[in-house]
């Protein structure tokens, strides 16, 4: 050998086993988007207490977006922009869709 060293059989130090475990624990924690529903629905009762007009519509308001198929099951973390603008262009696209169709929107 030329002194140098090979990894292929090294094995797990106990600090990058920690490592892993605490990542682990981490990606356990993040809610999935319809999981975080609860949460923010919660979060509307407690904002607007005592207004039950405003918080239906509140929940009316976001709806739409706990009903993303697509968002459903993504970990909040996994939402970045880039996810938000595919998004933007879709619901921009609806409504074109549904502007060319004599459906209108209020």
């Amino acid at each position: 050998m030329s002194g140098k060293r090979s990894i292929r059989g090294r094995l797990p130090s106990e600090a990058d086993q920690a490592g892993k475990s605490e990542l682990s624990r981490k990606k356990a924690a993040i809610p999935t988007f319809q999981e975080f529903q609860a949460q923010f629905d919660a979060w509307i009762d407690a904002q607007h207490a005592g207004k039950p007009g405003r918080s239906s519509s509140t929940r009316a308001t976001t709806q739409s977006f706990w009903n993303l198929s697509r968002w459903r099951d993504l970990a909040l973390d996994r939402i970045d922009e880039a996810v938000i603008e595919r998004f933007k262009f879709w619901a921009l696209r609806k409504v074109d869709e549904l502007r060319s169709t004599g459906i209108s929107q209020p």
